[in-house]
């Protein structure tokens, strides 16, 4: 007989959650965190991806303004 897999949701447990929004508060504090650190000057890659995060993160505390934001250019995710 074949090997039953099993599909399904898996509620995080209270100490995955809080690592979760200790990670979401420091993305939040600074985004430039989800850039990568390059070397020899690569860096210059991910430049117009840092300005738009920080664009973003700016208006955090606009909820219209982040609306308005989240329907102009690519999606950022």
């Amino acid at each position: 007989m074949g090997r039953r897999y099993r599909f399904g949701l898996k509620t995080a447990s209270r100490k995955e959650e809080r690592d979760i929004l200790r990670r979401v508060e420091a993305l939040r504090e600074d985004p430039g965190l989800l850039i990568p650190e390059c070397i020899h000057g690569a860096h210059r890659i991910f430049r117009r991806e840092e300005r738009a995060l920080r664009r973003v993160a700016s208006l955090a505390d606009d909820q219209k303004s982040l609306e308005r934001a989240s329907r102009r250019g690519p999606p950022l995710a």
